[in-house]
């Protein structure tokens, strides 16, 4: 797969030093990987899950679930979009922004 830029990678690691080995780890399994279908990257990346609110974007846990990344993966063309880090409790509250039907 191709990641498309690892700048949001880059700035999280420098804002959560703790998750930087965890992000390169991450970034490295992704660009080895060729994943035609969730079920297939989640064999490797076990804490994969569909954002429920968010059609085609991903969570994954790393750091034993301390930070969560959140990508939009397209599968057919082998692309992931990484699209926010955050703390457990930042994503708390960005998912609690984005339910659906919220009026926040």
């Amino acid at each position: 797969m191709r990641l498309i830029t690892r700048k949001p990678l880059r700035e999280a690691a420098e804002k959560y030093p703790k998750a930087a080995d965890a992000l390169e780890d991450f970034w490295k399994l992704i660009e080895k990987g060729v994943f035609a279908t969730p079920e297939d990257l989640r064999k490797v990346i076990p804490s994969l899950d569909n954002h429920k609110d968010i059609d085609r974007h991903y969570v994954i846990n790393i750091c034993r679930n301390s930070y969560r990344v959140i990508v939009k993966i397209d599968f057919k063309h082998q692309v992931v979009y990484v699209k926010h880090v955050f703390t457990h409790k930042e994503y708390d509250v960005f998912n609690a922004k984005h339910k659906r039907g919220s009026k926040k």
